[in-house]
């Protein structure tokens, strides 16, 4: 079990994702390449994001979206499927939706990062069960986006 987050928590990281999204979107209207290197203006910032999830592990606890969020931030492919798989583990046993959240994220990444189709096929049938369960429309159409993606290519 894991403690319920505070708003304010949120409040702080969803503010600085906002500022690196704009900046982003900045870049991208400027003709910056979306793969290059990220401005000091945006290092900076994912590590204030980096420091408010590390307080917030601090003060919660092992919690799944913290770990999630963590893995949205960081760039080392291992270690972006160790935290999803952290956090799908620690969701509460009827946390559908979220469970098939972080399926279809984990679904994604071994497919595009390890090329691990059988990894993606259970992620994929997972998400789908939790999705089922909840009758969550948007997760499963979602799902099937990633799902005829990896289909596709395999």
């Amino acid at each position: 079990m894991y403690k319920t987050l505070e708003k304010a928590d949120w409040t702080v990281l969803s503010e600085l994702a906002l500022e690196i999204a704009g900046i982003i979107i900045d870049d991208i209207k400027d003709g910056k390449d979306e793969g290059s290197e990220p401005s000091f203006e945006q290092v900076s910032l994912y590590s204030k994001m980096a420091e408010q999830l590390e307080f917030m592990e601090e003060k919660y606890g092992p919690h799944p979206l913290i770990l999630d969020t963590k893995a949205d931030i960081i760039k080392d492919p291992e270690e972006k499927i160790q935290l999803k798989e952290k956090a799908k583990s620690l969701c509460l046993s009827d946390d559908f939706d979220l469970r098939g959240v972080l399926c279809t994220e984990l679904a994604e990444l071994y497919f595009e990062e390890k090329n691990d189709i059988v990894m993606a096929r259970k992620q994929i049938q997972e998400a789908k069960q939790d999705f089922e369960k909840t009758g969550n429309k948007k997760g499963l159409k979602e799902l099937r986006q990633v799902e005829e993606e990896i289909e596709g290519a395999a």
